[in-house]
């Protein structure tokens, strides 16, 4: 499904899946799948979402300059294809009557750049048994929403003691035409489904290197996070290979539990890619490059506004 450097984009999911504990994205260079140079790490970031740039004329200050940028409804053809076959992939929906999409939104950091409806409903927190208690009011107005929303209250008791919550009290909205579909327990057990997302996140940014990818372009950005999450895919294909191992000090877990995104990955170096092998091929040795002609020289890369917090806008926020 790659268009170009197909090869050397394959090695560099199976690298990102490899590495054990990644500092660096250019430490990847130095994994087994990854038989090409540091180097090509970047061209394959480029060459993935070249197809979606377009170039602008951006008039500033009476300066004109042409910049690059990444046409969002180009991108998502070049990536429709990786998002099919990911949903392809995926367990079906068993006991939900609709389908559940989890949403949220993670910084990168660059150095360089009417009615009562009510529900008792038994849950486990924390390990232990719990009581929740679901309230629901339908239509109500909340400032800064134009439409009417549905509010859901849930607490949280003790299973021996009605008196003590455990945890405040919390508001959930449901917003939308069809709100009324899901009810007080399924926005509930829906939310509780977000915890699976700061799972990601967290597994994504320490061992995937999510947000270690330095770059002032946005398109590499975009591309590189893909790339994380190509690799993530791939160690959840694999997860049954993974079932049941523990090491030896370890108490000894349920064999029929599936293995953890961490557990996987720390078999994948050892166990699971000295089996399964790769499809890409290794590089053909040509001839030295001539490099750029003499005389070359590239524009200055143009300086960005820094854009300050102050106590006005802290204000207005």
């Amino acid at each position: 499904m790659f268009n170009t450097r197909s090869y050397a984009s394959l090695q560099l999911v199976e690298a990102l899946a490899h590495v054990l504990k990644p500092t660096t994205v250019v430490e990847l260079s130095q994994e087994t799948p990854f038989q090409r140079s540091y180097s090509v790490i970047n061209k394959v970031l480029n060459a993935f979402g070249a197809e979606s740039l377009v170039t602008k004329t951006v008039n500033s200050g009476g300066s004109v300059t042409t910049v690059q940028s990444c046409n969002p409804v180009a991108f998502s053809k070049i990536t429709k294809p990786f998002s099919s076959l990911f949903f392809e992939m995926l367990p079906q929906e068993a006991n939900r009557k609709f389908r559940l999409f989890a949403l949220d939104a993670t910084s990168t950091p660059r150095i360089h750049a009417n009615t009562l409806e009510e529900y008792e409903y038994e849950d486990t927190v924390k390990h232990q048994p719990v009581d929740v208690l679901l309230n629901r009011w339908n239509d109500v107005y909340i400032e800064g929403h134009s439409e009417l929303v549905d509010v859901v209250k849930v607490e949280i008791f003790a299973k021996d003691d009605y008196t003590k919550t455990l945890l405040p009290p919390l508001l959930l909205i449901l917003s939308g035409k069809r709100r009324r579909d899901i009810t007080a327990l399924e926005a509930y057990q829906s939310y509780r489904r977000r915890f699976d997302i700061e799972h990601f996140f967290r597994f994504v940014k320490q061992k995937l290197l999510f947000c270690a990818y330095q770059t002032p372009e946005l398109d590499h950005q975009i591309s590189w996070w893909w790339f994380c999450c190509m690799a993530y895919w791939l160690l959840y294909q694999v997860r049954h290979i993974g079932q049941g191992s523990t090491r030896p000090w370890h108490k000894k877990r349920d064999s029929k539990r599936p293995a953890g995104p961490g557990e996987v990955k720390r078999l994948f170096a050892t166990r699971i890619f000295p089996v399964l092998g790769s499809p890409s091929h290794p590089p053909t040795i040509r001839e030295k490059s001539r490099g750029r002609k003499i005389g070359t020289r590239f524009p200055k890369r143009e300086r960005k506004k820094v854009i300050k917090k102050s106590k006005e806008r802290l204000k207005a926020a």
